[in-house]
This record gives C-alpha cells, structure tokens and sequence, in this order.
C-alpha cells in the first residue's frame, strides 16, 4: 500500500497533513509503445484482424538510461488507453473489444497471456526494479462493467485503488486490487448524462481526483473533484469550478494548483489556482540545458507527468524515418523528457528548468503513453 490515510483528516481546498511521508520523487517512467514492422493476422470475418505487439520500456530518469521491453509485449488489435500502476503492480485497459464470441471467453480466462495471445480489455504484470524479478507473462483481469464494449475507458489510480471514470459518458467505479473486482460508485443526479473529457488526474496530496465534465446538466465545462469513502461505498463529488474551457488532456496538479499544457499558450503552460480560481502568471527562469528557450517555444508535448516534490515532467514523442523515406510508417521513435520545478510565489509560478533527456526506441511507429513508478 501507498500509505493509510484512514487517520488523516481531510480538509476542503487544503493538503491533508502527514500526507508528505508517503510521496517520493519517482525517477523511473514506464513508456508504453507499438512495434513496427511485425503485423499478425488473426482468424475471423473477412480473414481475421490484424494486430500488432504492444512494448513496455522502462526509462531511469536519475541515471538516464532506458531498458528496452523491460515488460513482455502484449499482442493486441489496439494499444490500451489507460495504464496505471498500484503497488508493485502495472495495469493496462481499453485499447479494443471481442467481436467474436471464441475471443470473449478468451478474455475471461485467467490463463496468462502469452505474446502470441491477443490481449482483451484488461491485464496485470508484476513489475520490479529488479527486472530478473518482473513478472514474463501478463494476466487478464477485470474491466468495468460499463466499458466491456467499450475501446477507451478513463482510468487512474489513487492510494490503493483503481477508479474507471467513462469512455464518454460519466460512470464512476472502482476496483480494489486485492478484491479482484469492481464496484459502481454512487453518481448525483445532476451529474448524469455528462461527458467526460480529456483525463482524470489523481491528487495525492488530498486525496481527491479531478475530471473535466461537460454536456448533461451543466450550463458550462466544469472541474470537479471526487473524494472516495475509505470503504469505497461511494465518495463526495465537490464543484471546482466552472467555465473550464482551457482544460487540455495534458495536465498535473502541484499544491492546488492544475497546469495545462498547449504550445497555443504563452510559455506553453497555463497554471490555474483551485483555490482563489484565478489563473497565474508564468514563466520559466531559464533555457534548458541544450537551449531550448520554453518562454518563446511552441513545441508540442504528449503528457505532463507529475513525479513528485513539485517536480513536472513534460514528455513528448517524434517518428523517425529511414532516409529516403520509403513508406509512411516510421522505423523508429524519438522520446525527449524535460523536468522542472515549480517555485510559486502569490499570483507567478517560476519554472525552473531541470537536465532533460532523450531516448531512441528502435523498431517503433507509435508511443502512446508515459508512467511514472
């Protein structure tokens, strides 16, 4: 377990004292890719479906290095839209549904799934920093009721818990790993019907996950906050504000404060303060180490990551092409990692930019997600 917070007292809008013993700074990113080159061929309609091999690399941000297919590849029609992690444990859902009645009894096996065994829905590996201990095989396990047939499910992790938020509609449930399956969460009435956008993003620090919600009910895109119960019964939804229109899915929090990224954006980072809701101003103290001036850039990033002791890390990927480019999928992949620090100081938050990092992945045509561990 990440920490009991059963003692805590939880107070609205402010950090939960104790909470800082269970944080640490996460130096370690696990990088979720598609391989290029090899497409398989599954039995079907219409002489089956083609899939692909899902890689997981393991990146160490504190020695710069990276251990390729540090996991087992997971076979599977699309890659997972959600990959979380809960004590020493990495899960991946989403990605793409059964459409064959042998495929869906295949999902319900508890069978390991091997690299020549199509991935469904959800699966669970062991992993350790110690990678002779990681798990070699992947197992099945449990998606939410509401997104069996569902491609795209918004999932996070909070203390020990994993919590599903919807693929486009707003149904909360929630899954204790160690109960094996999951639980629909109590909804108010005035928050059916609402779309979900972008991702959910966990805030430790008060125990609290923030979603973007818009349609339904609402007369504008909205933030709220859901709270869990600690017997996971339920949990207190609370309205952060509303008029939320700038809400990217590239987003953290740090101390009550949520930072969007959009190279649309002055510094490409806009920070809004949960607490006065007041947007602040922003500006990096200084160039990173190979240059690149973030006060005057436009790059994009795919993820903000949050690692810890007010520490962000911006994340983007780049295709490389054989040259002469000959087909239209790329070879390989580029992954860059810019950290820094958050420094804020009444209404200007300071961004202090810490060494970044560059990584090739060969064999690769697509990255499609980041995770710290």
């Amino acid at each position: 377990m990440q920490g009991d917070f059963s003692d805590i007292k939880d107070k609205r809008g402010e950090r939960m004292e104790g909470v800082e013993k269970f944080e640490r700074e996460k130096e370690k990113i696990l990088v979720l890719s598609q391989e290029s080159g090899r497409v398989y061929r599954r039995p079907g309609l219409e002489g089956g479906r083609l899939c692909c091999h899902a890689e997981f690399h393991l990146v160490d941000l504190k020695t710069n290095e990276i251990h390729l297919h540090y996991a087992p590849s997971l076979l599977q029609y699309a890659i997972p839209s959600s990959m979380v992690s809960v004590d020493n444990f990495i899960y991946v859902f989403g990605g793409t549904r059964p459409i064959f009645e042998s495929e869906s009894l295949e999902l319900k096996s508890l069978q390991p799934l091997y690299h020549k065994e199509v991935f469904f829905g959800g699966a669970r590996l062991r992993l350790s920093f110690d990678q002779s201990k990681t798990e070699e095989v992947w197992y099945p396990f449990p998606v939410p009721a509401e997104y069996e047939n569902r491609n795209y499910p918004t999932c996070t992790s909070l203390v020990d818990k994993i919590y599903a938020f919807g693929d486009v509609y707003l149904a909360p449930e929630v899954l204790d790993p160690a109960v094996g399956h999951w639980k629909r969460l109590f909804l108010p009435s005035h928050l059916v019907g609402c779309k979900i956008s972008a991702y959910a993003i966990p805030d430790p620090s008060r125990r609290r996950i923030l979603v973007h919600l818009s349609d339904g009910q609402l007369p504008s895109p909205s933030i709220y906050a859901f709270r869990p119960e600690d017997d996971s019964s339920g949990g207190e939804w609370e309205l952060i504000t509303v008029d939320a229109q700038d809400w990217t899915h590239v987003a953290a929090v740090v101390d009550n404060v949520i930072y969007f990224h959009s190279r649309k954006f002055p510094s490409i980072l806009r920070a809004f303060d949960l607490t006065s809701g007041a947007w602040l101003e922003v500006h990096w103290e200084t160039t990173f180490d190979d240059g690149l001036d973030m006060n005057q850039s436009r790059m994009h990033f795919n993820a903000l990551l949050s690692l810890g002791h007010n520490i962000l890390c911006l994340a983007v990927w780049t295709p490389i092409y054989e040259s002469p480019r000959l087909v239209d999928t790329p070879s390989k992949a580029k992954i860059i990692f810019r950290k820094f620090k958050v420094e804020q100081s009444g209404a200007t938050v300071n961004l202090v930019p810490l060494p970044s990092h560059s990584f090739k992945l060969p064999a690769t045509s697509s990255v499609y997600g980041f995770l710290p561990v």
